[in-house]
This record gives structure tokens, C-alpha cells and sequence, in this order.
């Protein structure tokens, strides 16, 4: 079922996609940028926020050795319409914002007002990241579709918390019934729907995942590291992805404490998609390694549900997915890593999905929790 014109995670052709830099970012961050820019599609300009006017000039120059030409822009200056890459830093010359580069979970994009975009917090931003709306992002002015506005109701989950699509949005349980502070939980869905809902939007029901327990897996903090919604139909089933994890490792002895802590996580997503499926929906399972570093016993999930994705009544629809096996060529899991991810694009495939890989180095983020949906932010659909 495809629907014009929706507000939802993964509907509508991505107009402008926002990534950040930071003073403390390096090459590999560059790097990610590079690489979504050699993916993107002709429609969708990639609106790179720089913290500081000497790190835009520093990205600007590295891009440029690339053959990349962006635009640069300061942050109260009208901004083009339409752009391939267009750099955005503070006004003042001296001034340096200190946020990071996840620019998934601290606010929301609602871009299905006529003419203007909203801006919707999330009660889980930290430190200075909650400030971004009301600092810098409500400055924010495309040539046709005004100034941003800013409301004041949050969404109660970071926005890599949060999915949504058709009628249904689908929140992490734990955080979602923590920021209830105790109140009912039909209240809480009930201003969840009204900050998402438009005039005539569809938005009906809640669902909380993983409501099985009080506690989900730390390496399962958010809902968009294991969890992925296609748009897609198996009779009158709505298709989602859960992962499922498998440990890989290049050390001689893998950890036995990792293998049980896998199968927590497992039995988690079990009980997920078993709710899912009580729920109507049609459930695919996709392998997520979980990558043992090496001579140590610390771990990170390659999490490749962490994915952009776009449905469009007009083109066949398309998935970004890191490209996981990128830079692990010399490494004892490389080929585990690289099956698994051909079985990823083997199931993207099968959904009639266009895949693209953003093939530069993700692990150097990983092991803190996020891939491409996190450092990522959809600003304006079309």
C-alpha cells in the first residue's frame, strides 16, 4: 500500500537530508559524507551542519580535494532551494556549538505542514543537543518554504526511538512509559498521536515494543537498531525486519560471556517479533553481527537495520545501508560480516528495494550505539 503525500519514517522521495561535523570529528566522518553524496539520489541535497565557520571551511576544502563543489552558507542567510551539498555553520565567526554528530535522536522533522517546516524535540536529547531547535535549527530558512517552526510539545523518545508509518507509530517501550512519570499510558499515546497528526493525518495507534519486559539488552537501547519498516505487504500483512544476532570474531578463544549475552538479546527479539506478528504484521528476521574486537572481550552490534529508506508512489523504493564489511577486509570475520550482509541485501532485494551501499568506515561509531539512521535526519520529504 502506498500512500502521497504521508507523514511517516520512510514515505515520500528524501528532499534534504541533514548530516553533522563536529571540531572533533575526523576523516571518517568526512568520509561517511563522501560516500552518501556518490549515493544519493538527483533529488535529495545533503545539508551538512558544521559547528564552527573554521570547521565548515575545513570540511569545504577536504570535499573539495574529492572533487566535491558545495555551497556554503551561514546560518541566518536564505537557503537554496535546491542543492547537492550545502554546508551550514554559525554567524559569528568565533562561536562553537558543542553538539555531536547524532542528529537522529534529538528532534523530529515534521515536513507534512503546507509550506512551512516544524521542528519537534525529543525529551531524550543530552547536553546541548536539546538546545539545537531553539538555538540554531528554528534559523534554518529554504528560498519557498519560510522560516521553521518550532513547537513546544516533545516527543517523548529520541527520534532514534521512534518509527512510524500508515496508522501506526511504534515507540521503545522502557523510554516511552519512563517519560509517563507515572501517568496513564493512554494519555501518553493520545499526545504522542496529536504531536505527530496533521489535519486529516492517520495516525491511530501506539505500539509499544518490547513492552515484555522492563529492561530491553543495552546494545538494544532504541528501536531503529534492530527494527526496520519496508512500507511493504505480504497479503494484508504490513512487512517489518527484526534482526537477529550472531556473534563473530577473529580471536582464538571467543568470548563465552558475549555468546550469552547474544542469546539475551535474542530472546528479546523473539518476544519482539512475536508481538509483532500477534500484531498483524508479517515479520522477516535479518542477521545483525555482533563483533567481538580483538584480544579483547569488548563488543559492538553492526547493525544494519540502522538504514535510510524511501517509498515513493513514482520509483521502484530504495535502501541505504552502511556497507558494514567496508575497511574489514584484513580482519578473521570478514567474511562472516560480508555473508551477512549479503543477506541483508538479499531480503531488501526480495521487497522489490533498491539497494544502496554507503560504502565508507562505520565501525569507528558503532560500539557507540548508531550506524547511518543515527547520524542521519530526514528534513524535508517531497
Amino acid at each position: 500500500m502506498q500512500i502521497n503525500n504521508q507523514f511517516s519514517s520512510i514515505r515520500g522521495k528524501i528532499g534534504v537530508l541533514m548530516i553533522a561535523v563536529t571540531n572533533i570529528d575526523g576523516t571518517d566522518q568526512y568520509e561517511r559524507i563522501l560516500a552518501l553524496l556518490r549515493t544519493l539520489s538527483a533529488h535529495t541535497g545533503l545539508l551538512v551542519w558544521c559547528n564552527s565557520r573554521e570547521v565548515m571551511s575545513r570540511v569545504n576544502a577536504w570535499l573539495s580535494e574529492k572533487g566535491v563543489t558545495a555551497e556554503c552558507r551561514l546560518l541566518d542567510e536564505l537557503l537554496p532551494a535546491q542543492f547537492r551539498c550545502l554546508l551550514v555553520a554559525p554567524q559569528d565567526e568565533r562561536a562553537l556549538t558543542f553538539y555531536s554528530h547524532w542528529v537522529r535522536d534529538p528532534f523530529v522533522w515534521k515536513w507534512s505542514e503546507p509550506e512551512q517546516l516544524v521542528l519537534l524535540g525529543s525529551v531524550d536529547a543530552e547536553n546541548e543537543d536539546s538546545l539545537w531547535a531553539y538555538l540554531h535549527l528554528r534559523m534554518l530558512n529554504f528560498a519557498g518554504r519560510g522560516s521553521v517552526r518550532v513547537e513546544g510539545r516533545s516527543v517523548p523518545v529520541a527520534g532514534g526511538n521512534i518509527l512510524f508509518d500508515e496508522d501506526f507509530v511504534m515507540v521503545g517501550a522502557k523510554q516511552f512509559r519512563e517519560s509517563l512519570a507515572g501517568a496513564d499510558n493512554s494519555v501518553g499515546h493520545a499526545s504522542l498521536l496529536d504531536a505527530l497528526n496533521s489535519k486529516g493525518r492517520p495516525f491511530s495507534r501506539v505500539i509499544e515494543i518490547g513492552d515484555h519486559t522492563e529492561q530491553e539488552p543495552p546494545k538494544l537501547i532504541h528501536i531503529d537498531l534492530y527494527l526496520s519498516l519496508t512500507g511493504m505487504r505480504k497479503g494484508d500483512r504490513y512487512i517489518v525486519m527484526v534482526g537477529r544476532c550472531e556473534q563473530v570474531t577473529d580471536t582464538a578463544v571467543p568470548d563465552p560471556d558475549l555468546a550469552r549475552s547474544i542469546e539475551q538479546m535474542n530472546t528479546y527479539l523473539d518476544a519482539v517479533a512475536s508481538q509483532l506478528e500477534n500484531l498483524n504484521f508479517s515479520v522477516l528476521r535479518n542477521p545483525i553481527p555482533v563483533v567481538q574486537k580483538q584480544n579483547t572481550f569488548a563488543s559492538y552490534l553492526c547493525a544494519y537495520n540502522n538504514c535510510l529508506t524511501e517509498v515513493s508512489t513514482d520509483a521502484a523504493p530504495v535502501v541505504w545501508l552502511a556497507a558494514l564489511s567496508f575497511g574489514q577486509e584484513n580482519t578473521g570475520y570478514y567474511a562472516q560480516i560480508k555473508q551477512m550482509e549479503n543477506e541483508n541485501i538479499g531480503l531488501w532485494t526480495s521487497l522489490g528495494y533498491e539497494v544502496r551501499l554507503v560504502e565508507a568506515n562505520f565501525h569507528t561509531i558503532l560500539d557507540d550505539q548508531g550506524s547511518l539512521h543515527c547520524i542521519t535526519n530526514e528534513v524535508i520529504r517531497i
